[in-house]
């Protein structure tokens, strides 16, 4: 009965993951976001309702691991890749909730975007009817509307914590290992998504002031993944203290993640050091502190 259900679970998890192959970030417009936020949402109520079964596996293979005499590490590295691809499906749906949000907040700059301009116009011209700039106001405050709806339904969803406390001295060497390799997945992949964001932003047509809102935005953002960095790395230098046999690469990549991070940093510091003719020149100090620090 748990063989059976155990490669029932595989041939559905390997599915899942085999989705979010094809996953990319969705296109800023309203009616593309709704249908990629309605199909994420189905995509996640269907992992979330193999968790129980998920957890019960896990919990049945370890009490077999105590009563079996023979296939113990096949069982053993079975559970495992059950654990580390769950945890893999998991960093992509985070991954997918962050690239809405984002889209979000790019489709609401250029509505406010939109608005300034149309201010601008009226200030200067006296083209265009009352009636039709009413219209033009009402359409882009339903799409806020629309915005927000999509907003509170990601943040009710619950998902589960990319920040986990390590016990070095606890943890199986090539658990550790494998664990680590997620989390620097998980922190290269943001990076890339952040690189991206900060690259396109160059190219928007935005004032001072939304540009200086955006940078800000990015920078709280990197604060809030400045302890998983740290983390990462104290747990590398672990690794490599403890004797573990590591990948080739392992120095090259972690010397890779240290730059884009730095290079990530400066970006964003000098995009929010841009907004001092918009506002006080201690806000951005702040701001540059702040990423400092």
């Amino acid at each position: 009965g748990f063989v059976s259900k155990l490669d029932e679970f595989i041939c559905w998890l390997r599915d899942a993951l085999e989705t979010t192959d094809n996953w990319t970030p969705p296109r800023a417009d309203i009616d593309s976001l709704r249908l990629y936020l309605e199909t994420h949402l189905s995509f996640k109520l269907n992992v979330d309702s193999h968790s129980a079964l998920k957890d019960s596996l896990l919990e049945e293979g370890r009490q077999l691991l105590e009563l079996i005499t023979s296939h113990k590490s096949g069982l053993r590295d079975m559970l495992h890749m059950i654990s580390h691809q769950w945890q893999e499906l998991q960093r992509q749906i985070r991954r997918q909730h962050n690239w809405m949000l984002r889209t979000l907040d790019a489709i609401r700059t250029h509505i406010l975007s939109s608005e300034r301009d149309e201010e601008e116009r009226e200030t200067h011209s006296h083209h265009g009817s009352p009636k039709q700039v009413e219209l033009q106001q009402s359409h882009r405050e339903a799409q806020k509307d629309v915005l927000d709806q999509m907003r509170v339904k990601l943040r009710s969803q619950q998902y589960c914590s990319n920040s986990r406390s390590v016990d070095f001295n606890l943890m199986s060497k090539s658990n550790s290992l494998s664990e680590f390799e997620a989390e620097y997945q998980e922190l290269w992949d943001w990076l890339m998504d952040m690189e991206s964001i900060v690259t396109d932003s160059h190219d928007l047509m935005m004032s001072e002031e939304q540009q200086h809102h955006l940078y800000k935005g990015n920078s709280v953002e990197m604060s809030m993944w400045l302890p998983k960095k740290t983390q990462l790395l104290g747990w590398s230098e672990s690794l490599k203290r403890s004797g573990t046999e590591l990948p080739a690469d392992f120095d090259q990549r972690l010397t890779a993640l240290r730059s884009k991070w730095d290079q990530l940093e400066h970006h964003i510091s000098q995009g929010s050091l841009c907004g001092k003719k918009v506002l006080p020149e201690q806000s951005a100090l702040k701001v540059s502190a702040a990423l400092t620090q």
